[in-house]
């Protein structure tokens, strides 16, 4: 008889093991969803900034403001206000993702590039300082 409860408790025991493991997955994906979000925060608010206010004008306290994160949240992914001009690929990447979601897949090759080019330089001009963009071009 004990050995039958043994083996009888050994699946239960599993199963919770398994349980706490996919809990521990789901944390691990909830923090980095959440990491995610308060980088891309900044990230936006960074460039929306820049866009209004200028570079120089802008300041860390205000893109902790504008993004609703802390000054901690904020050092963890970026060194410095200089740090974040390499987001600007994000903000491209992001871009792109979003157009191919829209596009038409029956679209062919040629009119999907045109359209992608066309949709980022509208992006550009809407999110980005031309004088930043000229500066971080000129340095290359």
């Amino acid at each position: 008889m004990v050995g039958m409860e043994a083996r009888s408790s050994m699946p239960a025991v599993k199963k919770a093991n398994m349980n706490k493991e996919c809990a521990g997955e789901q944390l691990v994906n909830d923090r980095e969803g959440k990491k995610n979000s308060a980088r891309e925060r900044i990230i936006d608010a960074a460039w929306q900034m820049f866009r209004e206010k200028g570079y120089q004008e802008t300041t860390i306290a205000a893109i902790i403001a504008a993004s609703s994160t802390s000054r901690g949240t904020f050092y963890r992914y970026f060194n410095s206000k200089d740090s974040l001009l390499s987001s600007l690929s994000n903000l491209f990447d992001d871009n792109y993702r979003q157009l191919m979601k829209q596009m038409d897949p029956a679209m062919n090759s040629v009119d999907k590039l045109i359209s992608l080019c066309c949709d980022c330089h509208r992006m550009i001009s809407e999110r980005i300082d031309m004088e930043l963009l000229a500066s971080l071009y000129s340095s290359q």
